[in-house]
């Protein structure tokens, strides 16, 4: 084909294509063409085109494979939801959740809470195309947490063969036990707002994790100190006298880098090597509400750095920059001049050392706004040309590969108060470059 054949083709009638100038120019056609014979001998061999067809607009092809009609979910409409509240879909997210955490447990597979779900549903995808529907789900969970069976999901079966068997499940009208199919079907359709037939896993696995966190109640900022003190008493034991938030968050994380809720109670809870708080000490009211008012995105997981930023935000809601055991002791004038004397140290920051303040230069100046986006970029952190005290500690630790010999944590949230002034949470990419190059 050449180049006045292949715009014959798109400007004459049939059989041609009859695409007016008005849709596709001149211009954009010779474009098209150039691109189209690369090799720049005058004519493109029907093959050549075909391939660069397939290649360039496979999204919009006519041709699918069987595979893609294989992995292709069946979607049914099953009417509307029976009417459920939202303190019942909760309790229906509550029961779920639970189940699969025995599930897990009877299989003999540690299983961390945020992937519990993400796990059970990729075992469960027929089409395996990351994505479930509710006849999927509800089959799931009908093999495996009623009928408790522990091994892998079987091989292929009909569809007709699995809703065959599916009915014999639901004879009792229960998927699991509290569960009817009424109640899953009403959750599914809150999950499924969008009403497309279809959820991916992780909508699926965080829909569920918020509907049953929304039962745990607020604590007040006096439950929140009491429970922070509680935990870091218990981490002494580990960490020397020196209070650390992020040697703290190593201990009740493992060494993950990242906690998720049931692990977080676990370590709490547990006897050596964990923390062993036991809940006279702290009642599971308040442990909850410390997770829940950590967890401030609802992810169901916290990173060391939400870690760090909600202790020392918390300890600047209460008055504190020093760590404290215990309140003041004495006569009520000896404890009223310790309060003084503890509201006094509050006000006044750690200040950076010449030396640190050297080091701290010496690696800015080294950095562009370009090295920070390729960082967020690594991080896979969204990048706006800002940086917040969420990412800050892992800016410091990372980006400019200062230990913490060189810098301990006081003085990394020094830093941050010197740069965010106004109590933002955000800084400038600028304004953080900017400080390697001041007096």
């Amino acid at each position: 084909m050449s180049f006045d054949e292949m715009m014959d083709l798109f400007r004459k009638g049939f059989p041609g294509l009859s695409v007016p100038p008005s849709k596709i120019s001149n211009q954009d056609l010779r474009g098209f063409w150039r691109v189209l014979d690369a090799r720049r001998i005058g004519r493109v061999p029907v093959y050549e085109f075909l391939v660069f067809m397939r290649k360039h607009g496979a999204e919009w092809s006519m041709h699918k494979s069987p595979i893609e009609f294989r992995n292709k979910a069946i979607v049914e409409d099953l009417g509307p939801p029976a009417e459920r509240s939202d303190d019942e879909c909760r309790h229906i997210a509550h029961r779920l959740d639970s189940n699969l955490s025995d599930y897990w447990s009877r299989r003999g597979i540690h299983v961390r809470a945020v992937e519990k779900w993400e796990k059970f549903l990729a075992e469960a995808d027929g089409s395996n195309n990351g994505r479930i529907t509710f006849r999927e789900l509800e089959y799931a969970l009908c093999v495996k947490l009623k009928a408790k069976r522990n091994t892998a999901f079987d091989g292929p079966m009909s569809a007709a063969a699995k809703l065959r068997q599916l009915g014999e499940y639901l004879q009792d009208g229960f998927v699991i036990k509290g569960v009817s199919h009424d109640d899953l079907y009403a959750l599914w359709c809150r999950v499924d707002a969008s009403g497309s037939g279809q959820v991916t896993h992780k909508e699926w696995t965080l829909s569920i994790y918020r509907l049953w966190l929304e039962m745990w109640e607020d604590c007040s900022l006096q439950d929140l100190g009491r429970a922070v003190d509680k935990i870091s008493d218990a981490a002494l034991k580990f960490i020397g006298k020196s209070k650390n938030w992020y040697k703290v968050f190593n201990i009740v994380s493992l060494g993950a880098g990242s906690i998720g809720y049931d692990e977080f109670f676990k370590i709490v809870r547990r006897p050596l090597p964990c923390l062993a708080v036991p809940p006279s000490s702290l009642p599971d009211t308040e442990l909850k509400g410390l997770w829940k008012a950590m967890d401030a995105d609802r992810s169901g997981s916290i990173s060391v750095h939400e870690f760090m930023v909600f202790m020392r935000r918390l300890e600047g809601r209460r008055g504190l920059s020093q760590s404290r055991r215990g309140g003041p002791r004495g006569t009520n004038a000896q404890k009223a001049q310790a309060m003084m004397e503890i509201a006094r140290k509050s006000k006044v920051r750690p200040h950076l050392n010449p030396a640190q303040q050297e080091r701290v230069k010496a690696s800015l100046q080294k950095l562009t706004a370009e090295d920070f986006a390729n960082a967020y970029a690594k991080w896979e952190i969204p990048w706006n040309d800002f940086v917040s005290d969420w990412e800050w500690h892992r800016v410091i630790r990372e980006l400019l590969e200062i230990s913490e010999e060189d810098l301990d944590d006081e003085h990394v949230h020094a830093l941050w108060s010197k740069l965010d002034k106004e109590k933002h949470g955000l800084v400038p990419v600028a304004a953080v470059i900017e400080l390697g190059w001041c007096a």
